[in-house]
């Protein structure tokens, strides 16, 4: 039987010339030019573990130092940069790579109408800067402001975090355009001493900002736009004790128990599902993963109470952050009222299409909680009432605050005297029911955003500052008062 050839085919013979070109080729270039030998080619890890920040890093690894040759050709090992320099230049990439990264993530709106509140301003910025997060605000002063100056240097320290807009009341007080804001309320208290006098005037300024407010962000394409007060902080709903499912509060226009126990079976495992605030899902995240895409979104108020019940501080609080942060009313003030929906505000998704939404005439305002009916319906008698357990958010609100914090208002007009200071503060303050902490991880995630320097220049200093223009005044009772429940344990969830 015939063995096959070892002799190469013809057809093999091209392949073997080519081959031999080439090494030929290389050996003449190395020879001439003085080529190095190939070097180490560090190997190239994807990591699926890195935090969202640092998703565009690669992580090198090596099996030993980076070599180059010398005039001898024997390798030579190079000289490293110190490890601190390359942990500080690690640390700036992830910064500049988290900085661009929250650029691009979609922000919310809010239209806030204050009287002289810097107190509650500082931290409401701050809060909703990394909560919600806010991008835009337009903030409107009452015409008895008094404090101008003060809220203009606060939101001096904000600029390039947040676009905000003063709108003084000569802004928005134009009864006399063509846009339908009410001129004055015939019929009504024409007194203009008395307290219902003021309180009407208050309300139609409020009106007249919110409507203004709405109509200028929507013609600027904003999406998501909240109404709450300075003393209203936007919280997820999270499920907790003390919700009576037996109580129905205040209920729309409508709806019957039946429609709002379907509603609770139908929220129950969204509230469930809220991830702590330590896993920072923003406001916005939680409207986009649960909303199903209506324009309103109505959410009670849980009210806390002045009740001293600081227990220590944020985990990741520096030493000379420690004091300062007891100022904030979130981390201050932990122990709350009955959770009811009574009272409510709203969030509106601005852009949503639909000749209900083109009308910001006075008759599409139905209260500062139901601030446009085209949007969030008809809510009730008063205009307020969101059936808590069925709520997928909520608005913490500091009403009496702290002691300052109200006395920063000398043009409210429900403040005379000592004396009636110390009574609408009582007023105001509620008794506590259960302890909640849900949103106090907020200023680790601040700081941990801004970095310390900048929480101290952005809040801690200023609030400081502003602290002790009012630390002359002295209500002992009152305060004594205040500090009954600070180390009581009967109180607590």
């Amino acid at each position: 039987m015939r063995q096959p050839s070892l002799s190469p085919k013809p057809s093999h013979y091209g392949c073997l010339l080519a081959l031999v070109a080439v090494c030929l080729g290389r050996f003449y270039f190395e020879t001439k030019f003085h080529l190095p030998p190939p070097q180490h080619v560090d190997s190239v890890v994807f990591s699926s573990d890195l935090p969202l920040s640092d998703s565009s890093m690669v992580e090198r690894k090596t099996s030993g130092r980076k070599r180059t040759n010398s005039a001898d050709g024997s390798a030579t090992p190079q000289p490293q940069p110190p490890r601190s320099s390359i942990e500080k230049a690690a640390r700036e990439s992830s910064e500049t790579t988290s900085k661009r990264l929250d650029a691009q993530k979609p922000t919310g709106s809010a239209c806030l109408y204050i009287l002289d509140e810097t107190i509650k301003l500082q931290e409401w910025l701050a809060y909703h800067y990394v909560v919600f997060p806010l991008g835009s605000l337009i903030l409107g002063l009452s015409a008895e402001s008094r404090r101008i100056r003060e809220v203009e240097a606060i939101v001096g320290l904000w600029k390039g975090r947040i676009d905000i807009t003063i709108w003084e009341s000569s802004r928005y007080m134009n009864f006399d355009n063509q846009t339908g804001w009410e001129r004055a309320f015939d019929g009504w208290e024409k007194d203009p001493t008395t307290s219902l006098y003021k309180s009407l005037v208050h309300k139609r300024n409020q009106k007249a900002f919110t409507l203004q407010c709405l109509w200028t962000l929507r013609k600027a394409r904003k999406t998501w736009t909240t109404v709450t007060d300075v003393d209203e902080f936007l919280a997820p709903n999270y499920v907790g004790p003390h919700e009576n499912a037996s109580v129905y509060d205040t209920l729309r226009k409508g709806l019957t128990r039946e429609d709002i126990d379907a509603e609770r079976r139908r929220v129950k495992p969204q509230r469930e599902a809220l991830p702590p605030l330590t896993k920072k899902m923003t406001i916005l995240e939680v409207l986009q993963t649960y909303n199903n895409s209506m324009p309103c979104v109505l959410f009670p108020q849980l009210k806390f109470s002045s009740y001293e019940s600081y227990q220590g501080t944020p985990s990741i609080l520096s030493s000379s952050l420690i004091n300062q942060s007891r100022l904030l009313l979130t981390t201050r003030f932990r122990f709350h009222g009955p959770k009811a929906g009574n009272f409510s505000k709203a969030m509106v998704y601005l852009t949503a299409e639909g000749k209900q939404y083109n009308s910001f005439l006075g008759k599409a305002y139905q209260s500062i909680h139901n601030p446009h009916k085209g949007y969030c319906g008809y809510v009730g008698k008063t205009g307020s009432g969101a059936d808590y357990i069925s709520s997928l958010l909520r608005v913490n609100h500091y009403g009496s605050g702290s002691i300052e914090s109200l006395l920063e208002r000398p043009s409210d007009y429900r403040i005379t005297d000592n004396a009636r200071f110390e009574d609408f503060f009582r007023a105001r303050n509620i008794l506590p029911v259960g302890r909640n902490e849900d949103i106090v991880p907020w200023v680790d995630w601040f700081i941990e955003k801004v970095g310390v320097a900048e929480a101290k220049r952005l809040l801690f200093e200023p609030l400081k500052r502003t602290y002790e223009e009012f630390s002359n005044f002295s209500f002992p009772e009152l305060t004594n008062e205040l500090q009954k429940l600070a180390v009581n344990k009967s109180v607590g969830e």
